[in-house]
């Protein structure tokens, strides 16, 4: 029999190894510099921005990969917005025809009903019909619903929380460098220190 201060947990800590039991099935790595993006790089090419400007949200972009992102979006909501209507038009159209055949129906079960008497064997017999999904004839009608376009304005495709994209929205960025050529560093104007991963940057946006 094993002593009990053996057993997992007893101790009022976790020691390294019960910690190790607690991470089975999960995956975990530590990203290095290479893995992160440099603090100013555009969101969509990955590159230096060149014209930075970003969203009300901090995202920093290159002026002309943005202008292109936005076209591009509103051109696919312009497409989604057609394809929405064409389907819509369909589905109202098939309710109208679907409308029109059950009111034929009615009167012609009517002017039947009136003309010649049912038999209530038969008609008990319609009653207890059900729908099957083998027999061609009996199977459920399928109803479209109405669709709805998924989004009405760009979004900024970083971040999170989905947020909107303006041209009009859009502040341009202009940092403070420091050195010249390959050594030239964005720095920071109060305290003139380097600008690292990671860090949060704030800045003023200059009044017209």
């Amino acid at each position: 029999m094993t002593r009990h201060s053996k057993n997992n947990t007893a101790l009022g800590f976790f020691t390294n190894a019960e910690r190790s039991k607690l991470t089975y099935g999960t995956q975990s790595q530590r990203l290095g510099r290479d893995s992160m993006r440099p603090i100013d790089s555009c969101v969509l090419c990955l590159q230096t921005a060149r014209n930075p400007v970003c969203c009300v949200k901090g995202h920093l972009y290159c002026k002309e990969c943005v202008v292109e992102n936005i076209i591009t979006q509103k051109k696919e909501i312009e497409r989604e917005e057609k394809a929405v209507l064409i389907h819509n038009q369909t589905v109202e159209t098939e309710e109208e025809r679907k409308a029109r055949l059950e009111h034929e129906r009615k009167v012609q079960e009517f002017i039947s009903q009136e003309t010649q008497v049912k038999s209530t064997l038969e008609t008990g017999k319609k009653e207890r019909e059900l729908k099957s999904f083998w027999i061609p004839q009996l199977q459920p009608e399928a109803n479209p619903e109405l669709a709805k376009v998924s989004k009405s304005t760009p979004q900024c495709v970083a971040g999170k929380a989905a947020h909107n994209l303006s041209l009009k929205k859009l502040i341009t960025v202009k940092f403070t460098e420091k050195g010249e050529g390959d050594e030239m560093q964005k720095i920071c104007p109060v305290c003139v220190k380097s600008v690292k991963l990671g860090m949060e940057m704030s800045g003023n946006q200059a009044l017209k």
